[in-house]
């Protein structure tokens, strides 16, 4: 058992381990970069994507006022509310609604910003056991027109085959809300999640721009709270690096047509369902009832595959694949994803300067967690470009270079990436290596390609000795493609890195005056 699984598991022993481990700083060690900055190498010329915004010109025209369920009446309230009469038809009806801030396209996509009606400062929904928020609350978003498309797509695939209403079209019937359609006519909830700065000191330090891993967490959250406190104002970007392969389209229709398939067999064949009790009936189930229901689950699921096949990706490798083909293929999704977190990230200062006018000359702090550290070399490029006169400094934490092996040796998985068919036998390594060999000829927006190019911005590196999340062996590769990489080593892995990080802010705030 490490360290991550006794703090989550055993409190008291946390109390004990903390007591040891946190005087020690968490097990990390401060190496710094030797000798001279190396001269920065050129950005190559292509390598920033081009987005058609055509799709986004109709957005311009968001209505002021973001009203996204309607309560006409005190009688709509539940209780606790309707007892308050129009002041709680009021608290109700602003905690619905947004005031638009910004609707601005720029060359690559559409930033909108809100403000929440809410007094003071608002927990977003998902929080801890200690009622600290593990997430920022979103109040702006960043959208391109390929995403916008895609994201339309799949809402229409779901109507047209599941019958459904999308999720935020349900939410208030609890209370009798009536919901307005305004998310999903507008698109408000599509496109990279982000938030303005809510609070900012009179005299900040700078701005940092927090880019999330892929499952945020309240340990990202503890860091970058923590140099808030030393007069930092910060931003977020909520990142997204899953790859949307050649058959998406097609893989996500049939994906719908497949579980409108299983909901109709459970129907006509409930009556053999072990759980499907006479109405009225409330009983604990029998081990013997829960194993037959899952034999009668798993004859529905086989009749599903055998009726409408899943169609996969496209990303898998059969005997027959183009390698090189698709390295490229992928090589061009990761670029595009790259170039969308760094063109939000450059509207989101723009825009945290527009209503904060005092950051405007401030530093600029690029913080990446996990996989936003991944997308963070880019964000850096992309700012170093569209604000040249701004200090920018670089802090990476779980962070490496080259995603696709990334992608195919983390513990994680095939979350990013799957090589593997389901009908064909599994790749070979040579196969994978000679993908990847395609990829990096290439990719030129990955973190080892742009490590070089980043030279000259000053950069912290916040990794693992033992990581397989994001392998050490990769965080390496980043460092010494950079070549002039702050370090502070941890002696632990992915999990432990991130729950001794905050730990850190002290040195990471002493790097940032430095």
């Amino acid at each position: 058992m490490n360290i991550f699984q006794i703090i989550r598991t055993h409190p008291i022993r946390e109390i004990v381990l903390l007591s040891v481990v946190l005087p020690l700083g968490g097990c990390f060690t401060y190496h710094r970069a030797q000798g001279e900055a190396i001269a920065p190498v050129p950005i190559s010329d292509d390598a920033w994507a081009s987005f058609d915004t055509a799709p986004l010109e109709p957005l311009l025209e968001t209505p002021k006022i973001i009203e996204r369920y309607h309560i006409e009446s005190v009688d709509q309230l539940p209780p606790r509310w309707a007892k308050m009469g129009d002041k709680g038809l009021k608290i109700m009806r602003d905690w619905h609604t947004d005031d638009l801030l910004i609707a601005r396209l720029d060359e690559h996509g559409l930033i909108r910003v809100w403000k929440d009606r809410r007094e003071g400062s608002l927990n977003p929904i998902p929080v801890a056991a200690d009622k600290k928020p593990r997430k920022f609350e979103r109040n702006a978003s960043y959208l391109t027109g390929p995403v916008a498309v895609l994201e339309k797509e799949s809402e229409q695939i779901e109507l047209e085959v599941l019958g459904n209403r999308p999720l935020s079209s349900t939410l208030g019937s609890i209370y009798g809300i009536k919901p307005t359609g305004i998310e999903e006519r507008w698109q408000l909830n599509h496109g990279l999640e982000m938030a303005v700065p809510e609070v900012v000191p009179e005299d900040p330090a700078g701005l940092i721009i927090h880019i999330t891993g892929l499952m945020e967490t309240k340990y990202e959250q503890a860091l970058t709270n923590r140099l808030k406190a030393h007069g930092y104002a910060a931003a977020y970007i909520e990142s997204d690096i899953f790859l949307e392969g050649p058959n998406e389209h097609a893989s996500q229709i049939r994906h719908a047509q497949r579980s409108k398939r299983r909901d109709e067999l459970k129907e006509v064949r409930s009556k053999e369902d072990p759980f499907n009790l006479p109405e009225g009936v409330y009983r604990m189930y029998t081990e013997a009832e829960m194993n037959a229901s899952r034999v009668f689950m798993q004859k529905i699921y086989n009749q599903v595959d055998d009726e409408l096949p899943a169609i996969e990706d496209g990303f898998q490798i059969y005997p027959d694949t183009d390698l090189s083909k698709l390295g490229a293929l992928i090589a061009k999704d990761v670029d595009d994803k790259i170039a969308e977190h760094a063109y939000a990230a450059e509207a989101l200062v723009r825009a945290s300067d527009e209503l904060f006018p005092i950051l405007a000359d401030k530093p600029i702090v690029v913080i990446g967690y996990s996989a936003g550290s991944l997308v963070a070399p880019g964000v850096v490029a992309r700012l170093k470009i569209a604000f040249p006169d701004r200090p920018i400094r670089l802090v990476l934490v779980g962070s490496g270079g080259d995603l696709l092996t990334i992608a195919t040796q983390s513990s994680m998985g095939n979350m990013i990436l799957n090589f593997k068919p389901k009908q064909a036998p599994e790749p070979t390594e040579q196969q994978i290596e000679q993908v990847k060999r395609a990829y990096l000829r290439t990719t030129r927006l990955d973190p080892l390609v742009l490590a070089p190019t980043i030279r000259d911005t000053p950069t912290l590196h916040l990794y693992a000795s033992k990581d397989h999340a994001v392998p050490t062996a990769s965080a390496e590769l980043f460092n010494a493609a950079h070549g002039h990489v702050d370090r502070l080593k941890h002696d632990g892995n992915h999990g432990t890195l991130f729950f001794f990080a905050c730990t850190q802010a002290g040195k990471i705030r002493s790097w940032l005056r430095d």
